[in-house]
């Protein structure tokens, strides 16, 4: 599972024309789903997004969680960050989650992070426009430490 995170001081989504979902100051999050994950890359993503400290303290040190500052979440499915660009010109999406299965995980992962703040989402498939306004800026990519039930091995490469 691949997500990239944006601080956001606001965010909304339209799809057609019409606003789906908006957010004041919180998180911008984009979700990709890769071959091999499940309930447990979820989990973990979810328990991340909730208490991971990028919100600045009086001394502008990265203190807070969103939960602290009673931030929101702005979910975006975007199997886009599956993609393997490492030869040729055109991404491959072959390590990208079949979409049936990536939009119950999609599902499960706001269930989540409902039950600890305010989420919105985009629409799972559809062709959406995202506007957010960074604060910071800030962007981080997660990805979550275990594939398939197996945890990764940690260490330097």
């Amino acid at each position: 599972m691949k997500v990239l995170v944006s601080r956001v001081t606001r965010a909304e989504i339209e799809v057609r024309g019409e606003r789906i979902a908006s957010i004041p100051r919180g998180l911008a999050v984009y979700v990709g789903f890769c071959r091999g994950d499940g309930a447990q890359q979820v989990y973990e993503i979810a328990k991340k997004l909730i208490h991971l400290r990028i919100f600045e303290d009086e001394r502008q040190k990265m203190r807070f969680s969103a939960a602290e500052i009673n931030g929101h979440i702005l979910c975006v499915p975007n199997f886009t960050l599956c993609a393997d660009t490492r030869s040729g010109r055109r991404p491959s999406f072959e390590g990208a989650l079949a979409p049936d299965r990536a939009r119950l995980l999609f599902r499960d992962l706001l269930a989540l992070l409902q039950t600890e703040l305010p989420c919105a989402a985009g629409i799972f498939g559809a062709d959406m426009r995202i506007t957010q306004e960074l604060d910071g800026p800030v962007n981080l990519v997660l990805e979550s430490r275990s594939r398939g039930g197996e945890p990764q091995k940690k260490g330097r490469k």
